[in-house]
C-alpha cells in the first residue's frame, strides 16, 4: 500500500507539535530537578552542621576546662568519615578545628563573621562546593559556629546524566510520534475515506443519494453538506436537461411527422406538379414550425439556466408591433383569422429587441391557435403612467389557471406563455391576462424609465373595449 502524502503531512505536523511541547516540558523538568537537587544538598549540609554542633556542645559539657578548641578537635576526630568537610569557628570567627579534604577546606573562609550569608556556592579551581553554616541560638553557651562544606560534583553529574537522557530521548520520541501520528491519521481520515466511497457509488444517472451528516456537525459534515448542495444543483440541472429533451422531442414530433409524410407523398406515385408544389408548401410550413419550436426551446433553456439577457437596445414598440404583425399575418390567415393593428402609440423602451420581438410573436401565435369566437386578432401599444403595454387580444374561451402558471404543468404544455413570462421578468415587467366580454387579452408590461422597477398597473378601466369590428386595447 503506497504511503499517503496527506497522512505524512499530518504525522509530521503532529510530531513537530509533540516535539515542541516535549522540549518545553524537558526544559521545565530539568530546571525543576536541578533546583530540587540544590535544595536537598543545602538541607543535608545544614543537617550535618547541626549534628556536629550538638556533638560539639556535648563534648564541651563533659570537659569545659579543656576549652572550646579541645572540644572542637575531639568532636571532629570522633566524627565518622563522610564526603563532607567541616570547619568550627569560635565567637570571634577564628578557626578552632577542621575535617575534610584540603580542596574542600580551601573553599572555606579563614574567618567567619556574623554578617556572612548562611549558604553560599564557591567555585575555586574546578572545585565547585556549597557552604552551609549552622547558626547557634542567641545567648547559647559556648558561642561557636559550624560550617559544613559539600561538593556539588555528584549533584551536577546526576543533573547532566538526566539532561543527556532527555536530549537523546527526543529523537526517539519524535520517531515514535511520526509512526504513531501516521497511524492516528489513518483513523482520523477514515470518515473521509467513507465519504469517498459514497461519492464513488453515486450513479450519474441517479443523483438521489446524499452523503450522511451527523449532529453536532464537524468539518467533515460541513464538507458533506456543501457536496450535498452540489448534488442538489446537479440533480436539478439533470432534471432540467431531461425535461428539455422531452419537450424538444414532443414539440418537434408533429412537424417532423408532417415533413416525412409529405416527403413520402411527393416521392410516391403522384407525378402531378401541382400536388408536389402543395406538398412542398406544407413541408415549408412544418419546417417553419420546427424552427419556431427550436427557438422556443432555446429561450426556455436560457430561462431555466438563469441567464441574464443584455438589455442595451432602444426598442420602438410601435415599429415592433408593425413588424410582428407583418411577419405573422400569413400565419393568422392559415388559422382563418385577420391580424390587425389596434391603438398603437409611439413608445420607446430600453431592452432586448430580439426578446421583445419573440414575446410579441409568441402572444400572436397563441392567439392564432386559440382564438375562436371572433375572426379579429388585434395588436395594441399604449402607455399608462411609467409603464408601456404590448397587448394582443383575440376572442375565445377563458384560459385555465393551470396554463397561466410560471411553468408548464406537464411536458405537453405549450411553452409560449412560459417564455413570454421569462422575457417580461428579464425586462423588470410582467405578463397580465384578462378575459373581458368573450375576449382574451394578454398584455406585456414594461417600464418606461430605466430607474423604475415598477412595471405599472393594469390600465383602468379594464383597458379594453369590444367593438363590432373586434377587440381593441386602449388606455384610460
Amino acid at each position: 500500500m503506497p504511503l499517503s502524502r496527506l497522512r505524512i503531512r499530518l504525522s509530521i505536523a503532529f510530531a513537530l507539535a509533540f516535539a515542541a511541547g516535549l522540549a518545553v516540558l524537558h526544559v521545565a523538568l530539568f530546571l525543576l530537578l536541578r533546583r530540587d537537587a540544590d535544595r536537598q544538598l543545602t538541607r543535608r549540609l545544614q543537617q550535618s552542621a547541626g549534628e556536629v554542633a550538638q556533638e560539639m556542645t556535648r563534648e564541651f559539657g563533659e570537659a569545659p576546662a579543656a576549652g572550646l578548641r579541645a572540644a572542637a578537635r575531639e568532636t571532629l576526630r570522633e566524627w565518622p568519615s563522610t564526603p563532607d568537610a567541616f570547619v568550627i569557628y569560635d565567637s570571634a570567627g577564628s578557626r578552632l578545628a577542621t575535617l575534610g579534604r584540603p580542596a574542600d577546606l580551601a573553599a572555606a573562609p579563614l574567618g567567619w563573621h556574623s554578617g556572612d550569608v548562611p549558604v553560599v556556592d564557591h567555585d575555586g579551581g574546578g572545585n565547585d562546593v556549597r557552604l552551609a553554616v549552622d547558626r547557634p541560638a542567641e545567648g547559647a553557651r559556648p558561642a561557636f559556629r559550624v560550617l559544613a562544606i559539600g561538593g556539588r560534583e555528584a549533584t551536577e553529574q546526576r543533573i547532566e546524566t538526566l539532561g543527556w537522557w532527555l536530549v537523546t530521548g527526543v529523537p526517539l520520541v519524535i520517531l515514535l510520534s511520526l509512526v504513531g501520528g501516521y497511524l492516528l491519521a489513518r483513523f482520523a481520515l477514515r470518515p473521509i475515506g467513507a465519504l469517498g466511497e459514497t461519492v464513488a457509488r453515486l450513479d450519474p444517472a441517479d443523483l438521489g443519494e446524499r452523503l450522511p451528516l451527523h449532529d453536532p456537525p464537524d468539518e467533515l459534515d460541513r464538507l458533506a453538506r456543501q457536496f450535498n448542495g452540489l448534488l442538489d444543483r446537479l440533480e436539478q440541472a439533470q432534471l432540467r436537461n431531461r425535461r428539455f429533451v422531452q419537450r424538444a422531442a414532443h414539440q418537434l414530433k408533429t412537424p417532423l411527422t408532417v415533413v416525412l409524410g409529405e416527403a413520402d407523398l411527393s416521392l410516391g406515385e403522384s407525378d402531378d406538379v401541382f400536388n408536389r408544389a402543395q406538398g412542398m408548401r406544407r413541408v415549408r410550413t412544418a419546417a417553419h414550425q420546427m424552427r419556431r419550436r427550436v427557438d422556443e426551446l432555446l429561450l426556455l433553456a436560457e430561462a431555466q439556466a438563469g441567464e441574464q439577457a443584455p438589455l442595451d437596445d432602444l426598442v420602438e414598440l410601435d415599429g415592433l408591433a408593425l413588424e410582428c404583425a407583418d411577419l405573422m399575418r400569413g400565419r393568422a390567415a392559415q388559422t382563418n383569422h385577420v391580424l390587425t393593428l389596434g391603438e398603437v402609440e409611439p413608445i420607446t423602451v430600453r431592452g432586448s429587441a430580439r426578446l421583445l420581438r419573440e414575446a410579441l410573436m409568441e402572444l400572436i401565435e397563441n392567439a392564432c391557435r386559440h382564438a375562436t369566437s371572433m375572426p379579429d386578432i388585434r395588436v395594441s401599444v399604449c402607455a399608462e403612467g411609467e409603464a408601456a403595454w404590448l397587448a394582443v387580444a383575440g376572442g375565445g374561451f377563458p384560459v385555465a389557471a393551470a396554463k397561466l402558471e410560471a411553468a408548464p404543468a406537464d411536458e405537453n404544455s405549450h411553452l409560449g406563455l412560459t417564455i413570454v413570462r421569462w422575457i417580461a421578468a428579464q425586462h423588470g415587467g410582467r405578463l397580465e391576462y384578462q378575459h373581458v366580454g368573450g375576449v382574451n387579452i394578454f398584455a406585456l408590461s414594461l417600464s418606461l424609465t430605466p430607474t423604475s422597477t415598477d412595471p405599472g398597473r393594469w390600465p383602468h378601466p379594464a383597458g379594453f373595449e369590444v367593438r363590432p369590428g373586434g377587440p381593441s386595447f386602449r388606455a384610460g
